[in-house]
């Protein structure tokens, strides 16, 4: 079996989509669906969204148009990035708390103190966990993890509450509460000896949802373990089980090609710890994937398959890309913060930025869409005229 790449699979995919345009029968209809004779429109979010994005660039003469949507198509090995949309549009009393307490958690972790670091773990019930940045990554959990998201974050937010969840704000809410029952509250003071007497003012709170929410998602009680929805990551048997778990595909193409691994920033406020940086993540890819006869993986993801395709820049005629300014993805996307030439869209080269909506959020809809919130509402009323212009492109082709 030859070595098999997301990309390799996204070409695939592809060509695979473009196969089927040209040669597209289906049950029951006698007529010519073919995209010689009938429009085809790609539609994609998030990975797929990229995979919209990559095969427009590839075989644009065969569709019609396409659609990314929030699609992932710059690839970077590490992404502190992910936490800003959270540090810029949170609540702004939440954020700061947990930065403090992050800032706290690190300055006591730096000073080796093995005690204040046992105290600390024991505070959130995580006492067992021997390799601290299993439990750095674990009281991250709601707010997103590096790789892992076993309750909802930011990334689950979303319009409407028929799709989304408000799991981060209830975190929230349990970080920022004014009266808090002394239980809560007299944890604020229980490591203030480590920070020169200062409260770790939240840390009740953040604890107390800790024990609550997740703890109980460890069945076995093993907290070390990695036993279904417990909290240990240092088992390199377990990693390389090619049966332990359906994300296993996503970590494959994490760590063959796409990269992105969530870390905390190099400099400023964080609210992840800084214990949480790309040797944490990379150790899976090593444990999970060794050298075999048919497969290796890079030492680092290889970064230029992606990137080929354009990252940042990559447009195609007839290809709408479409993000919004809170997704934690975004700086991966067309509208990305890093990208060096401003956006301006055209008819031939679409492109909108969802002011206030998350991670592919048009991708979510009801049948009346006038009563739709109105920035989502226009953003569906500008696919439709988007799409429209598509069609009409593609009439005055000859074919």
């Amino acid at each position: 079996m030859a070595k098999a790449t997301l990309t390799t699979l996204v070409r695939r995919m592809s060509y695979g989509s473009s196969l089927q345009s040209r040669h597209a029968t289906f049950p029951g209809i006698n007529a010519s669906l073919s995209s010689a004779d009938t429009p085809w429109i790609m539609y994609g979010g998030s990975l797929a969204g990229a995979h919209t994005a990559f095969t427009m660039k590839t075989y644009n003469d065969i569709f019609a148009g396409g659609i990314g949507s929030s699609a992932t198509i710059q690839a970077l090995l590490e992404y502190p990035q992910w936490y800003n949309p959270i540090m810029k549009f949170g609540p702004a009393d939440c954020v700061s708390r947990i930065v403090d307490i992050v800032d706290k958690i690190d300055e006591l972790i730096w000073s080796g103190n093995k005690e204040g670091i046992q105290q600390l773990k024991n505070i959130f019930g995580l006492g067992a966990l021997q390799d601290l940045r299993d439990f750095a990554m674990t009281i991250a959990f709601p707010i997103g993890g590096p790789m892992n998201y076993p309750t909802n974050t930011w990334q689950e937010l979303n319009w409407s509450d028929r799709y989304g969840s408000k799991d981060f704000f209830s975190f929230c809410g349990n970080v920022t509460q004014i009266n808090p029952p002394e239980n809560i509250s007299s944890v604020d003071m229980a490591l203030s000896k480590y920070s020169n007497g200062e409260p770790w003012t939240g840390l009740g709170g953040y604890a107390d949802y800790v024990k609550k929410t997740l703890i109980p998602t460890c069945e076995s009680g093993r907290i070390d373990s990695t036993d279904s929805g417990c909290f240990g990551t240092q088992n390199q048997t377990y990693y390389a089980d090619p049966t332990n778990g359906a994300a296993r595909s996503y970590l494959y193409s994490t760590c063959s090609e796409s990269g992105a691994y969530q870390v905390a920033p190099t400099n400023g406020p964080s609210l992840i710890s800084r214990v949480l940086q790309i040797d944490y993540t990379q150790q899976w890819c090593t444990w999970a994937f060794p050298p075999g006869e048919h497969n290796s993986i890079p030492a680092t993801p290889a970064l230029h398959y992606y990137n080929k395709y354009g990252g940042w820049d990559l447009q195609a005629e007839n290809l709408a890309l479409i993000d919004g300014n809170t997704d934690v993805w975004l700086d991966l996307c067309y509208h990305s913060n890093l990208a060096a030439q401003p956006r301006i869209s055209s008819d031939k080269y679409p492109s909108y930025l969802i002011a206030g909506a998350g991670h592919h959020w048009d991708s979510y809809g009801i049948k009346n869409v006038s009563a739709e919130p109105n920035y989502i509402r226009e953003a569906h009323y500008w696919e439709e005229r988007t799409v429209s212009r598509f069609l009409k492109f593609w009439a005055e082709k000859e074919h």
